[in-house]
């Protein structure tokens, strides 16, 4: 006889909290490696262990003038934003997680 015990699948969503997040940037904002977040946005995934473990990346555009740190959630300006552009709205926050 053999018997099996399986504590967690990967059968949960991550979920953002709050689901929505919003930063207001000015186009002086700093840029580039080391500058300071615009905004950190977190999700939860109810999963143990490495199935509940979150990374994060941009998609969907974006990725032009903002960068993601995977593990923090930390979204950083990447580059500096032109000047003579009006409001722009960029979404961003596909999530994917460990296989």
């Amino acid at each position: 006889m053999v018997e099996v015990a399986v504590s967690d699948v990967n059968d949960n969503s991550p979920e953002f909290r709050p689901s929505d997040y919003v930063a207001k940037v000015r186009s002086r904002f700093p840029s580039g490696p080391g500058s300071p977040a615009l905004v950190t946005v977190r999700a939860e995934d109810p999963d143990l262990d490495e199935a509940g473990q979150v990374k994060y990346e941009l998609v969907n555009g974006g990725g032009e003038y903002f960068s993601v740190d995977e593990t923090s959630g930390e979204i950083t300006l990447a580059r500096p934003l032109s000047p003579g552009r009006s409001k722009e709205t960029f979404r961003y926050g596909r999530l994917f997680k460990k296989a």
